[in-house]
């Protein structure tokens, strides 16, 4: 739904939020279980067409803010599962969402005190994890067996394509990097020079990543697999194998999570 253009919005949209610049927004009605969210939102003059009609610049940008909320849930209870998990013992449904609302909440007061302490933590967290991707790369090259990347394509290129939404997923939020522009020093060049470097890296890992599991356990038992990393990183390191993974787990929600906070 959208209400009518607000007449007193100022033009100029610099040094505000994503939100202020968008507009006063409020959900109506969000249903988690069928995965729908209903929004009202204010939008302002500058993000219309003639007429008062909302850009679609406009409703992507709070599409992308609504899917920035569930997100940061998502990656709060991820880093609580894997954080309760390898406490040795199990943790009640009510302690898992404790912590990730302790997360979220620490997460937040870092973030509100400005990028400058916020980004020291998320480059920790961000090289922390591809440090265990490292590895996991090379303790797997001992245990590289090619033959079983042979056939390829073995039920056709079916999967291949159905994978491309996992894909998708995860290389989205390179963008957010551009919405930090005011506090980038010399963004005009560094924000570019950053996309191309973050999706190069992630690229190269995941690519990597993805060829030596295949080559080190079967990919029939990786695709039944709930937890196919933590299956390879058992082949190659044993017990270990299981609590480098739950580590890098960790790492990778508590960075996405602070992350998409640091960009908003």
């Amino acid at each position: 739904d959208a209400a009518a253009p607000s007449a007193d919005a100022d033009p100029t949209t610099e040094g505000r939020s994503m939100l202020e610049t968008l507009g006063d927004g409020q959900a109506l009605e969000m249903d988690g279980e069928a995965g729908r969210a209903r929004v009202q939102f204010t939008c302002r003059p500058e993000m219309c067409h003639s007429g008062g009609v909302a850009q679609g610049g406009f409703v992507t940008g709070w599409f992308l803010a609504l899917g920035s909320i569930f997100a940061c849930g998502l990656y709060a209870i991820g880093f609580a599962e894997y954080f309760t998990a390898i406490l040795g013992y199990e943790v009640p449904a009510f302690g898992v969402k404790a912590t990730a609302g302790g997360l979220v909440l620490l997460s937040s007061y870092l973030n509100a005190r400005g990028t400058e302490g916020a980004d020291r933590i998320q480059n920790l967290l961000t090289w922390g994890n591809l440090a265990i991707l490292i590895v996991l790369l090379l303790g797997s090259a001992l245990f590289l067996q090619p033959e079983l990347a042979v056939p390829t394509f073995p039920t056709g290129y079916s999967g291949t394509f159905s994978a491309i939404g996992i894909i998708y997923i995860s290389f989205f939020g390179y963008q957010l990097i551009a919405n930090n522009a005011d506090e980038i020093r010399e963004p005009t060049v560094t924000i570019p020079k950053a996309m191309k470097l973050s999706m190069g890296i992630a690229f190269v890992f995941y690519l990597l990543v993805a060829v030596v599991s295949i080559m080190v356990v079967p990919w029939q038992d990786l695709a039944k697999s709930s937890a196919p990393l933590a299956d390879v990183a058992t082949a190659v390191f044993g017990g270990f194998g299981w609590l480098l993974i739950s580590l890098g787990g960790i790492l990778a929600a508590a960075g996405a999570l602070n992350s998409t906070l640091l960009s908003q």
